[in-house]
């Protein structure tokens, strides 16, 4: 199978952070390997919102958007108290998950997030999208940016 024939990876949103608005779902609508399929909020005008801009559906509540079977992967942009329960919760779900920094908000809550998306085969990765930003590989900073004197 080429790669114009694979079916794109279908994405959900938990959550309708500005930064999802402004960054990550143009970016995701941008590629054709990915679908927006629906974006979630406990806010139903926002999640409106979010699925006529993005051209997807809006869900009420995090959890009926991880109970769709058309959902392979989701976007977690919640607040990072929110994180290990909802990367938890989409893992058991048996979502892939691509969450925003701070994965979570302890050690051992990651690792146990780890863990888990090893027993399940599902990928589990944060978003550092600024240490691939192409001003990261310019090289050393200047001695008055690095604080020497």
């Amino acid at each position: 199978m080429t790669s114009s024939m694979r079916k794109p990876v279908r994405i959900g949103v938990l959550g309708c952070a500005s930064f999802a608005w402004r960054r990550m779902l143009p970016a995701m609508c941008d590629v054709a390997e990915t679908e927006v399929v629906a974006v979630a909020s406990r806010d139903p005008a926002k999640a409106e919102r979010f699925a006529a801009r993005f051209e997807c559906e809006a869900v009420l509540g995090y959890q009926r958007l991880l109970e769709r079977p058309d959902i392979d992967a989701v976007y977690v942009p919640l607040p990072p108290g929110m994180h290990a329960e909802w990367i938890g919760k989409a893992l058991e779900a048996d979502k892939h998950v691509l969450a925003e920094k701070p994965l979570t908000t302890t050690a051992s809550d990651t690792a146990r997030l780890v863990g888990l998306a090893r027993r399940k085969n599902l990928l589990l990765r944060e978003n550092y999208l600024f240490l691939h930003h192409g001003k990261a590989r310019r090289g050393p900073r200047p001695a008055a940016i690095r604080g020497d004197r």
